[in-house]
């Protein structure tokens, strides 16, 4: 869990969007965001 948040706020560091197509999810978003930092945790 705690690889998959260090990885997203690394990406938003460096200004990289996460387009995960399957389930809709869209990091360069705010909902995205929040959906990823949700699913992270349950991880």
């Amino acid at each position: 869990m705690l690889h998959l948040v260090t990885l997203g706020a690394d990406l938003r560091e460096r200004g990289i969007g996460l387009h995960v197509i399957e389930q809709g999810i869209d990091t360069s978003t705010m909902e995205g965001r929040a959906m990823f930092g949700m699913l992270s945790v349950l991880a």
